[in-house]
C-alpha cells in the first residue's frame, strides 16, 4: 500500500465527518505536515502521512515541525495505515460534535457541505 492510498482514506474519512482536509504547502519551510484537517467547532489537526511502515525519522525537519505545532498546542499526528486514518477522523468527528452539539453522520453517507 502507498502513502497516496492512506491519505486518499484520509480525505474521505474527513469529509465524512463533515471537515475538509487540505494539502499543507508552506513554500520556503520544509518538513511540514502533509495535511490540515478542520472539522466544525473549530477542531483543527495537522497531519504527517506516511506509507505503512515507514515513520516519521528521529531528527528530521518533520519530527521538528510535529513538536513545534503541539508546543504551539495544536494537534499533529502520524498516520500510516488506512485503519489509523479512519480512527483519527471518527475521533476529530467525535470532538467536533461534542463542542457543536450535532449528530454523527449516518454510515456510508457524506455529509452535505452545503447550508
Amino acid at each position: 500500500m502507498r502513502e497516496s492510498t492512506v491519505e486518499r482514506v484520509l480525505q474521505k474519512s474527513i469529509k465524512q465527518q463533515g471537515g475538509w482536509c487540505l494539502k499543507f504547502v508552506s513554500p520556503g519551510t520544509a518538513g511540514v505536515p502533509d495535511r490540515i484537517c478542520l472539522l466544525p467547532g473549530r477542531v483543527l489537526a495537522f497531519v504527517e502521512l506516511k506509507a505503512p511502515g515507514k515513520h516519521v525519522r528521529d531528527g528530521s525537519l518533520q519530527e521538528f515541525w510535529g513538536r513545534e505545532l503541539q508546543r504551539l498546542g495544536f494537534r499533529w499526528y502520524e498516520v500510516s495505515t488506512t485503519e489509523e486514518a479512519r480512527r483519527l477522523a471518527a475521533d476529530l468527528g467525535s470532538a467536533s460534535r461534542e463542542i457543536t452539539g450535532a449528530k454523527p453522520p449516518k454510515p456510508g453517507k457524506e455529509v452535505s457541505r452545503n447550508g
